[in-house]
């Protein structure tokens, strides 16, 4: 996430970007959800077509256990943006969390805890994140939100097999979440394990066929095995969902001439 503007809390906001820089100065700094809240609807007010604005919004509602409200949020800022896949990786955790909270009055404790992990992260102090999430997962240690949230950070920390396990923990509580089998695809990938990789992009993408970043990386994994055919289909299903994607412009140039190069 960008840093906030720490100008945000002397200037007074004269434009939406401006609301949006002052509400993440109060989400990332000051951790004013309140605050916050009240920015982003007013650069929403100022510019109803301010995707960024609906998800930084929608961030703090799923902060604060509005889950609803962070869901239509979410749905918002998909729309006016669907190449932009935050929005839908966050609102299907949503999703899953509403549904699961139903079932567990701990669920804002539990969310809080997760907050305090993030914030202690921010600050780099990852042994207190680590407690933060142990103490989540001793109130609860089947919820895939918990165990996924902390695949991030060690995914952040380069711990990649601790990773790697937490993403595992999150696909069993949790089958159906695309962005888990995304992540866990990208560590595959860097490991060069391209297989398991292409299984867990495909995966990720039956489960969101607009999932253009899936497309993409899956791709790239089938071009490491010289499989250009499938990574050239992937290339151009990309450029359709995305016409501005240059990577996978430069992706599909590159892998034409190596399939014309290597007649495969």
């Amino acid at each position: 996430m960008k840093k906030a503007n720490d100008s945000a809390r002397t200037e007074e906001p004269s434009e939406a970007a401006d609301y949006i820089n002052q509400g993440l100065f109060h989400t990332i700094k000051s951790r004013n959800i309140k605050k916050a809240i009240a920015a982003f609807t007013q650069a929403i007010t100022m510019d109803c077509a301010s995707s960024n604005a609906f998800f930084y919004r929608g961030n703090c509602f799923f902060k604060n256990g509005l889950y609803g409200t962070a869901i239509a949020d979410y749905t918002a800022a998909y729309s006016l943006d669907p190449v932009d896949v935050r929005s839908y990786k966050a609102r299907e955790w949503a999703v899953y969390y509403q549904k699961w909270a139903e079932d567990h009055r701990n669920h804002l404790e539990i969310m809080t805890l997760v907050n305090c992990a993030f914030d202690a992260e921010w600050d780099q102090e990852n042994d207190l994140a680590f407690e933060y999430f142990k103490k989540a997962m001793r109130l609860c240690s089947d919820n895939a939100f918990i165990y996924y949230q902390r695949g991030i950070v060690y995914n952040h920390l380069n711990e990649m097999e601790k990773a790697i396990k937490d993403f595992n923990a999150a696909i069993k509580h949790a089958p159906l979440i695309a962005s888990a089998y995304y992540d866990r695809a990208n560590l595959y990938h860097v490991k060069d394990m391209y297989d398991k990789a292409v299984k867990d992009y495909t995966k990720a993408i039956k489960l969101y066929p607009e999932f253009s970043d899936a497309v993409c990386n899956r791709g790239v994994s089938y071009f490491m095995q010289n499989e250009f055919d499938k990574a050239v289909a992937d290339f151009k299903a990309v450029r359709r969902l995305n016409p501005n994607d240059s990577l996978a412009k430069s992706n599909l140039e590159k892998t034409l001439a190596y399939r014309k190069k290597y007649a495969l």
